[in-house]
């Protein structure tokens, strides 16, 4: 697994923007594994790819989490990497990174 660190970049709007691999859990939770996407924060739309190479070719975005919908968020202790729920009205969303940005 390559360990690429997120990247911090200036959008063309000027807001920045951070970019990643996060694992997510599947929707089943426990019964599900987790999967590997490239990750896009840019202003307020947090949305994920299938890859960076994915992403970088304008491809189709796997999904998006809506910030007028995000309730808190949860960080969990982990000794290994950087875990955390999105909690929203509908769900929580499991994500976990193996670098932490503090």
């Amino acid at each position: 697994m390559s360990k690429q660190r997120l990247l911090h970049r200036q959008s063309f709007s000027g807001s920045p923007k951070v970019e990643g691999y996060l694992s997510k859990r599947g929707r089943l939770n426990l019964r599900c594994a987790w999967k590997r996407y490239w990750f896009v924060l840019e202003g307020r739309q947090f949305m994920y790819y299938k890859s960076k190479a994915t992403y970088e070719c304008l491809g189709v975005c796997k999904g998006m989490i809506d910030f007028s919908q995000i309730q808190s968020i949860r960080t969990i202790k982990s000794a290994f990497s950087f875990a955390f729920d999105v909690i929203t009205r509908r769900k929580v969303i499991h994500l976990v990174s193996l670098y932490s940005l503090v």
